[in-house]
């Protein structure tokens, strides 16, 4: 049986960058992850249902998140200012539904389409 439309959790994915030093994805990960637990709490950070997906490409990556915690998301990313003692900055670069466009701003995807191109009959 399928959920009805109204009944399914509506999600948003986020395109972040890190301007900085190199950073590789788990360190990345791991202090998104906690810097969002120490801003919202845990029962917070399991409702916003967040998903990095092992995206990665030059210093960029994407998180799913639910509709109503992506501004919280954005949030953290002002928060965190260091990463293994290195100094950053996380940037959000592009919010949207559709994981394909998401994957458009990650760049180099050969599969994805230029949306700004196609026609949708509009």
């Amino acid at each position: 049986m399928k959920f009805l439309p109204v009944l399914k959790e509506k999600k948003r994915y986020i395109v972040f960058e890190i301007i900085g030093a190199k950073i590789n994805f788990t360190d990345a990960k791991h202090n998104i992850l906690n810097a969002l637990k120490d801003f919202i709490g845990e029962y917070g950070s399991a409702n916003a249902g967040i998903i990095i997906l092992d995206e990665w490409r030059n210093e960029k990556g994407i998180i799913k998140v639910n509709i109503k915690y992506a501004d919280f998301l954005k949030s953290t990313f002002l928060r965190i200012s260091n990463i293994k003692k290195e100094k950053v900055i996380i940037r959000s670069v592009y919010t949207t539904g559709i994981l394909k466009k998401a994957k458009l701003y990650l760049g180099g995807d050969k599969n994805a389409t230029n949306y700004e191109s196609s026609d949708y009959g509009l």
